[in-house]
């Protein structure tokens, strides 16, 4: 049986097959990692994306974190003058509870943020409840019944007094299959029926694995994509994705050694190219460096 994910990951295979690693939107990225034994861990990352002006559009985020069994400390500053720092906390007699706090401060802006949540998990059962500055009460649990379950995600407004978000999930989980079916809300200021997005991972071998989403809006089928990962090699991983609207993309994945991979991406719109229309190619390069 496969094990139970709290709502936000109730969709993570799927949604990493289909995206991670089609890294476009930007001209290039190179993150660096490092890790040491005494639980300290730093990652440091630049994206350059297209600029309108003569100035490059560089952007990069650091971050380092401390874990051990009880509690972890991270902070996190961005070239945005975005800063925040969370600091998770682990009873020693309640190891199936966590707290956390969060603060985020905008130096551009002025704006400062503090959340504090808590997470508990049981055999059957994964919830959280979480309170911010900002007067939004956030809670979501999700309950397995042996491979089938279901899962809640709301939002309420303590200054409207009324609900933001209202999310509901359904799934069925078995060892090499993942159906999921979403409810996601899409209007904050009336209770109105949002967008139900299905989506399915299959795992047939270690080495190749499928995923699909498809979104359904008020107007009808919205967005449809399907794709596959496939491991060429231990030190290669191809992945392929086609839309609804006949976007094509692939990537490429290569371990050059233990400490350095290079991701390789490719993407344009079938359609316009056999129109003999702008096919809207796009590349992107990562690079990725590990300690």
């Amino acid at each position: 049986m496969a094990k139970l994910e709290s709502y936000s990951n109730l969709t993570k295979l799927q949604e990493d097959l289909l995206k991670k690693g089609y890294c476009f939107g930007q001209l290039a990225a190179l993150a660096v990692y490092t890790k040491h034994e005494s639980g300290l861990n730093t990652k440091t990352s630049l994206k350059q994306v297209k600029s309108t002006t003569d100035v490059p559009n560089i952007t990069g985020t650091t971050y380092f974190k401390f874990t051990d069994p009880r509690f972890a400390l991270k902070q996190e500053f961005q070239t945005s003058l975005l800063y925040k720092t969370i600091l998770e906390f682990t009873p020693e007699k309640f190891k199936n509870v966590k707290g956390k706090i969060e603060v985020e401060a905008n130096r551009a802006t002025g704006a400062c943020k503090q959340t504090a949540s808590v997470e508990c998990s049981s055999d059957k059962t994964k919830s959280k409840v979480a309170i911010g500055s900002d007067h939004l009460f956030k809670t979501s649990i999700v309950r397995s019944f042996g491979s089938f379950g279901a899962g809640i995600d709301f939002a309420f407004d303590l200054n409207t007094w009324r609900f933001g978000t209202y999310n509901a999930a359904a799934y069925y989980f078995a060892d090499k299959y993942r159906a999921v079916l979403k409810h996601i809300s899409t209007d904050n200021k009336a209770y109105t029926f949002g967008n139900l997005v299905g989506s399915f991972y299959f795992v047939q071998t270690a080495q190749t694995k499928f995923g699909a989403a498809a979104t359904v809006s008020s107007a009808g089928l919205s967005d449809l994509t399907v794709g596959f990962q496939h491991a060429l090699s231990d030190n290669k991983t191809l992945k392929g994705r086609i839309s609804k609207n006949g976007t094509v993309g692939w990537n490429l994945r290569a371990k050059v050694n233990q400490y350095v991979s290079v991701t390789t991406a490719n993407q344009f719109n079938l359609k316009s190219f056999c129109s003999s229309e702008n096919p809207n190619w796009q590349l992107g390069l990562r690079v990725k460096i590990n300690q």
